[in-house]
């Protein structure tokens, strides 16, 4: 998680530009459409801001992936929109801020397990002594596939090997037949 993948999140599902104006899509009106036009634009715009960093904006502090809203954005000390603007933030906007950034944080961690239930596949085919067995051992970062020394066959059956390869949540079943 980042903030670009919060600007993403926050375009694709809560947000639409009318003008230089940000406002919340009409189907999610009802959990965010108190938030203030004024401040959802400012902080739009320090988050893109963040994105291009540019100085001429209050830019948000580096994402921390096991921070609350709260540890990230000092209530007391919360500015948003260009540097010139030093008005407060009034408690509900913070609250729908902080419930706004929770609905992301709570769909990223459900595409997460998602994303770790789904098994990518790699099938390895080819003539005996060929370097399968060795491939797959190197893929998987074991020694299940049995290699033999010479060209005789060692694999009798299709052997399998779940594994997770170095990306995030990326888990991979190697066939070797």
């Amino acid at each position: 998680m980042n903030w670009k993948n919060f600007k993403t999140w926050l375009d694709r599902n809560i947000v639409e530009s009318e003008g230089i104006t940000v406002k919340i899509k009409s189907e999610k009106q009802d959990k965010f459409g108190d938030l203030s036009p004024i401040l959802l634009t400012n902080f739009c715009d320090s988050l893109e801001a963040t994105l291009d960093k540019n100085a001429s904006y209050h830019l948000f502090p580096d994402f921390v992936d096991d921070k609350s809203f709260k540890e990230i954005f000092d209530f007391q000390n919360c500015y948003f929109g260009k540097k010139t603007n030093k008005e407060n933030i009034n408690e509900t906007d913070y609250c729908l801020l902080e419930k706004l950034f929770n609905d992301w944080k709570l769909t990223q961690k459900q595409k997460n397990k998602n994303t770790m239930t789904e098994i990518k596949n790699i099938l390895l085919i080819g003539r005996t002594g060929n370097g399968k067995s060795t491939l797959a051992n190197v893929l998987t970062g074991t020694d299940n596939f049995i290699e033999s020394a010479d060209s005789t066959s060692e694999t009798k059956s299709i052997k399998t090997r779940v594994f997770e390869i170095g990306l995030e949540n990326e888990r991979v079943k190697c066939y070797l037949w």
